[in-house]
């Protein structure tokens, strides 16, 4: 429908002609039908897609989609393997089955990916607190001769606390700006090479 809507605007395209490919020698096709936009997978946006009559684009493969009530798809599988061996026995009949075990073929790849990517997500998250941990002991062990004088010049250990806090959500603050700023890079850059 938005192929249809690109092409001829508000006008029906039932029954106008379109010329498809660059061969001004190619004769131009009637158009007897316009379908729902539609997309593979949830990830992607619906494509443009023109569907020819098997007679005037004959192709060595194909794939055949029949819509049945949920409840009737085994059966209905049969029925339609069995007519299409009753009309041609010749016809190799290959991967039948419900368009879900299709669905899941189609997002198995980015189903895996997004997996991946939260795993090594976590992984660097733990990679982080870990080394921010050991920065801040490191800090707090350099300091420790300082902690001691505030101590034992009447500061409270809850003001030492703070000050040891305050030096940590410094740190905190300068990596999360540093991450952000990497990660808007790095998207922008990874965004221009792939689409």
């Amino acid at each position: 429908r938005s192929g249809a809507a690109r092409v001829f605007g508000t006008a029906d395209p039932i029954g106008a002609s379109l010329r498809i490919g660059p061969d001004p020698a190619e004769p131009p096709v009637t158009i007897v039908g316009v379908i729902e936009d539609y997309a593979l997978t949830p990830e992607e946006s619906p494509q443009p897609t023109i569907y020819m009559a098997f007679t005037q684009e004959p192709m060595a493969s194909f794939t055949v989609v029949v819509r049945t009530r949920p409840a009737s798809a085994s059966g209905a599988i049969a029925t339609v393997l069995d007519r299409v061996q009753t009309i041609d026995p010749d016809v190799l009949l290959l991967r039948a089955g419900p368009f879900s075990e299709k669905r899941v073929r189609f997002t198995h790849a980015p189903r895996f990916n997004a997996i991946l990517l939260t795993l090594f997500a976590a992984i660097a998250l733990t990679l982080a607190l870990v080394g921010v941990y050991g920065l801040l002991s490191y800090s707090v062990a350099l300091r420790r001769p300082e902690i001691g004088v505030r101590l034992a010049m009447g500061s409270s250990q809850r003001a030492v606390v703070s000050l040891v806090l305050r030096d940590a959500a410094n740190l905190i603050a300068i990596g999360v700006l540093a991450g952000v700023a990497g990660a808007w890079a790095s998207a922008t850059l990874l965004s221009s090479m792939v689409f």
